[in-house]
């Protein structure tokens, strides 16, 4: 056995993750350092190891420590702290047994989808959202996430407009009908978008479909 010590910035912690679990290594421990010359651990770190007592039980469960992370990272996105979130996030996803919770591993990529497109980060947010969805093809709003960042940021409508369908299938609002009506429109394909118009301005969120139908008829009101 040999152990390796790094230290790398908290925005690599991920890829590093990745990179590990590629080649079927886990149990890594993590601790987030401030200082000069020497390490500092700050109030909410966080150690996921797999270190072994003398009766040769795990000290901590991986489980609930992923689950512990998640909780703090949910504390910090309502507080705004985005970055602290974030890393919370990637800590749960260490260790392995978060893996065998498809719940719980679903939550936490979506926390951390979420994170990354308050942060700007609509790749990362994109691919967190994704891996949702391949754990779980009916996760409530993330065949849409997955759409609107296809449809905004990648400039595909076409490919964005078969998602939006997908969440309409599993549960219909009129965000979603406000959305698919942007791509078609994007797409100049008019009767579609507004026979989608039509069906977004019949659901009671109007706040959001009057954000999104806006961008298609600025001054256009229901009737």
């Amino acid at each position: 056995m040999k152990k390796i010590e790094a230290y790398i910035q908290p925005f690599m912690l991920r890829k590093v993750v990745d990179a590990l679990q590629a080649i079927h290594i886990h149990g890594m421990s993590v601790i987030e350092a401030k200082g000069f010359g020497k390490e500092k651990e700050t109030q909410h770190k966080t150690q996921h190891n797999q270190q072994i007592n003398s009766n040769g039980r795990n000290r901590h469960s991986p489980l609930e420590d992923s689950h512990t992370c998640y909780k703090l990272a949910e504390r910090y996105f309502a507080d705004r702290q985005y970055e602290n979130a974030l890393k919370e996030c990637c800590r749960a996803l260490l260790p392995d047994a978060a893996g065998d919770d498809g719940k719980l591993r679903s939550h936490i990529l979506h926390l951390r989808g979420l994170c990354n497109e308050k942060l700007g980060r609509s790749d990362e947010a994109f691919d967190d959202f994704s891996m949702v969805l391949k754990l779980d093809s009916k996760y409530p709003h993330m065949n849409a996430k997955v759409g609107k960042i296809i449809m905004e940021v990648l400039g595909e409508p076409r490919e964005a407009i078969a998602y939006f369908s997908r969440e309409i299938e599993i549960k219909q609002s009129g965000e979603v009908y406000a959305l698919r009506a942007l791509a078609h429109h994007q797409l100049g394909e008019l009767a579609e978008t507004l026979e989608d118009y039509r069906k977004a301005c019949s659901f009671a969120d109007q706040d959001k479909v009057l954000l999104i139908t806006g961008k298609i008829f600025p001054l256009e009101t229901k009737g």
